[in-house]
């Protein structure tokens, strides 16, 4: 274990191996003379400005570092960039494309950057073919301090473009979750904030004989600073919706551990990692609405632009690949912009619903419940109850409850 070592720069950068050694010393005749020496506070004091010049050096070298990180700017820029009212892609990398952005242009935000992982690799981590790997596909730096450089020049760019009220969505796996977690937290004023931790189980991990299978990516939801963002809660089910098995279906819908099948097209050339429809929808619905703008900036198989054109949202994107970019970047052109997609769900909550209840209401309840008890089966009584005054199941059966009924 590396012993710390305790020096005294007032003294001649004198030296300690122990602390107990440098207490006394503090406390010595010598040190205590050396403080009172002008030129000795003169000396300590021109060290700490020497000392605070070294950091200052230091974390311009460090901005240098990230501002020189190679981002592949406009590696084999397609010349058809399609741009117009409702759709903005691009062939420009992640970093270059963000920063053309406009401040708050972004309701939601869905990225599913690279992992980090080389060519070589792509057989022991995904059990997948290399040749049906999109020609050009590029990956992240491989190593971690390089990887934690690189995410936090795109992701710090993104608190500038995102909507006070807007969403961003991060996609990634378990090798470099600290790295995007740290690029996420160091992000400069205003501050990202993450509010969920959600986990995407899929079906068939990758078998492993020497470690557990891995069958789940994490999605990290994140805001901007003190900012709640919009969230559609009815954006799949309202209230009294149902699961098959008798449940809560809105309840059941938004946990945040989802099990959503992986979508596979054997032989088909793609990217590596293809994010399926449904995922990239329940991101877009509970989190924008029709004409809102969404955003992606590692496109890969372009399915955030896919699902958002024809969910009747604005996009805007871009990925490096020039190969996957000329594959579908006029298909999602052609895909007519619909005017009139589904937004929420109609609420079926009780009119007074959370509303404070009276003494004198609860007498009439259960004045109305006895009544309505002698004739009809609880289950029925119930019902009626909920309809004429407007309250929710479990207020009532609480109600009741504490009256003995």
């Amino acid at each position: 274990m590396e012993m710390s070592n305790y020096l005294c720069e007032i003294c001649d950068n004198s030296i300690y191996k122990q602390k107990s050694h440098y207490d006394t010393h503090l406390k010595s005749k010598k040190h205590l003379k050396n403080l009172e020496n002008p030129s000795m506070k003169k000396n300590t004091i021109e060290k700490i400005a020497e000392k605070v010049s070294e950091l200052i050096k230091e974390k311009e070298k460090e901005k240098e570092k990230i501002a020189d990180t190679d981002t592949g700017t406009i590696i084999n820029k397609a010349k058809d960039e399609i741009k117009n009212d409702t759709l903005y892609i691009s062939n420009l990398d992640a970093y270059s494309f963000i920063k053309s952005l406009p401040d708050k242009s972004i309701q939601c935000i869905i990225c599913d950057p690279p992992f980090g992982l080389g060519e070589d690799t792509f057989d022991k981590h995904y059990a997948r073919n290399k040749e049906h790997v999109i020609e050009g596909y590029q990956t992240a730096p491989q190593d971690a301090k390089s990887y934690e450089t690189w995410a936090k020049l795109w992701i710090h760019e993104i608190p500038r473009v995102l909507k006070s009220d807007g969403t961003l969505y991060i996609v990634c796996a378990w090798n470099h979750l600290c790295d995007i977690e740290l690029a996420i937290r160091s992000a400069p004023s205003p501050n990202l904030t993450v509010l969920n931790h959600i986990i995407w189980k899929y079906n068939f991990g990758v078998y492993t004989q020497k470690k557990f299978v891995t069958s789940h990516y994490h999605i990290l939801r994140c805001g901007i600073g003190k900012y709640t963002p919009t969230f559609y809660s009815r954006a799949f089910y309202n209230e009294t919706d149902k699961t098959e098995s008798g449940h809560n279906a809105q309840y059941t819908d938004m946990e945040d551990v989802w099990y959503i099948k992986k979508e596979f097209a054997q032989g088909e050339t793609k990217n590596v990692n293809k994010l399926p429809d449904e995922l990239v929808r329940k991101m877009i619905f509970y989190s924008s609405k029709p004409g809102d703008t969404v955003a992606d900036f590692f496109l890969g198989n372009f399915t955030t632009a896919y699902v958002a054109r024809k969910s009747g949202r604005k996009f805007v994107g871009c990925d490096i690949n020039e190969e996957s970019y000329k594959l579908h970047c006029k298909k999602v052109n052609d895909i007519p912009f619909p005017t009139n997609v589904e937004h929420e769900k109609e609420s079926t909550k009780p009119d007074n619903a959370g509303k404070r209840l009276t003494e004198k209401d609860r007498e009439i309840i259960i004045k109305r419940y006895d009544e309505l008890h002698k004739e009809k089966t609880k289950r029925d009584s119930m019902l009626v109850l909920e309809k004429e005054f407007g309250r929710g199941h479990f207020s009532l059966v609480n109600l009741l409850k504490a009256a003995g009924r």
